[in-house]
């Protein structure tokens, strides 16, 4: 399994650069980059890879004018070029680039992913929002058990099915202990297995006012309790407060 990078819809995640009379665009997802000999016009990307990780970016563009071999590019590298490819094709057409980090390398390892027309000749290419995807990640994938928005109408609790909801299969809010109870899948009762337990109020109604506050998860029942604070901190009966909208999320690695 990979763990994705984001270059950003509009490449914003990105850093676009250019010289002289060069330029760089982006219309919809799509972007331009023109330069003549020795200016360039590029996005750069830094992405953190830790030792052993696989580096893999993929995307896809075309030649717009310039030199075959030389009007365009795409690289990897870390101060020196480790892969790189270029853009050869008047059509569209998919390029990638990978590396693998070493395993001896420092913890703290960036790699840059650069793409555009930046070579010795005159050029401009076009290139789609790239994918950038890690393999053999040391680090941890957070996988959705339970999402979704819940309306609180005076204490009775709903699923607003007007935003997107996954895995809860039944809300029940007592009065008494002041406490709601989603039930979703269970999971395991080992030792760090527990779900992360995510919750907040919408700007709606009275939400605005109260700070919901995650409490025990039952792994046996798949059930977790969540209690509601006013702005002192003091546990309230929301049965008093109307109509609000909590927003839930529940994650495992």
């Amino acid at each position: 399994m990979s763990t994705a990078v984001s270059f950003g819809r509009r490449f914003e995640n990105a850093t676009l650069a250019t010289t002289g009379s060069a330029a760089a665009s982006i219309s919809g997802e799509v972007l331009t980059c023109t330069s003549i000999a020795g200016e360039f016009a590029k996005t750069t990307k830094r992405v953190a890879l830790r030792p052993g990780e696989l580096l893999k970016v993929t995307v896809m563009a075309k030649r717009i004018s310039g030199h075959a071999a030389s009007a365009g590019q795409m690289l990897i590298g870390t101060g020196t070029t480790k892969d790189r490819i270029y853009i050869d094709s008047d059509d569209w057409k998919e390029y990638s680039v990978s590396w693998q980090n070493p395993l001896t390398a420092a913890d703290a390892a960036f790699i840059a992913v650069e793409m555009g027309s930046f070579t010795a000749d005159a050029g401009s290419v076009k290139f789609c929002k790239p994918r950038i995807e890690i393999f053999q990640s040391s680090c941890a994938a957070l996988r959705t058990l339970a999402c979704g928005t819940i309306t609180l109408a005076a204490g009775v609790p709903t699923i607003n099915t007007n935003f997107k909801f996954f895995g809860i299969y039944a809300l029940a809010y007592d009065a008494g202990l002041k406490e709601l109870t989603i039930t979703t899948d269970k999971s395991s009762g080992a030792a760090y297995s527990s779900p992360l337990a995510f919750a907040g109020m919408s700007l709606d109604g009275n939400g605005v006012k109260i700070t919901p506050k995650p409490g025990s998860w039952s792994p046996v029942a798949g059930t977790l309790k969540v209690k509601f604070a006013d702005n002192t901190g003091v546990f309230v009966d929301i049965a008093t407060l109307g109509t609000m909208y909590m927003n839930i999320k529940l994650e495992i690695a």
